[in-house]
């Protein structure tokens, strides 16, 4: 009798879903989620050595953010994910533009293509990425102790409700 085989999808590129979206064939959510989904920092930091020694092709929609007060309001609205020493990387989702930093080297990448960050900024978008990451997870926290002593509270006053069977 012969056996199926069952060959795992090959995966997408991370370059190759870049100018995939840069050529308006793919969405931006494909490279978040993917970038989101590797467990360590060594694959983002190898796609950064790519993307700063290259730039992508043009692209199918306008340019991001432009002036202090839009990149401010990006930034603001990023959200963020990070990856742990060794091999420190973060990734700041911004409504228009996707940056991508391991403290060396950083990239901006949106509609209007890759852009090269200075060293000193990439080291400043690590640092932020890092904070944006232990502030939510802070916050989950204290949500998680609210709850919990809300619980707390809830069972108490409901067990003092109990008429005693004498």
């Amino acid at each position: 009798m012969e056996q199926a085989v069952f060959l795992a999808p090959r995966p997408i590129s991370l370059s190759r879903l870049l100018l995939d979206w840069h050529a308006g064939v793919a969405h931006r959510h494909r490279i978040v989620e993917a970038l989101t989904g590797l467990s360590s920092g060594s694959t983002v930091r190898e796609w950064l050595r790519e993307l700063v020694g290259t730039t992508s092709g043009p692209c199918a929609n306008p340019a991001g953010p432009t002036g202090t007060e839009a990149w401010r309001q990006e930034l603001l609205a990023c959200q963020a994910r990070t990856w742990p020493a060794p091999e420190a990387a973060g990734l700041l989702v911004g409504p228009s533009a996707l940056l991508l930093t391991d403290g060396d080297r950083a990239v901006i990448l949106d509609d209007a293509g890759t852009r090269r960050v200075p060293p000193g900024v990439a080291r400043s978008l690590l640092l932020l990425a890092q904070t944006v990451v232990m502030a939510d997870d802070a916050l989950d926290a204290q949500e998680i102790d609210r709850m919990r002593r809300s619980r707390v509270q809830a069972s108490s006053s409901s067990l003092s409700e109990i008429t005693p069977v004498h």
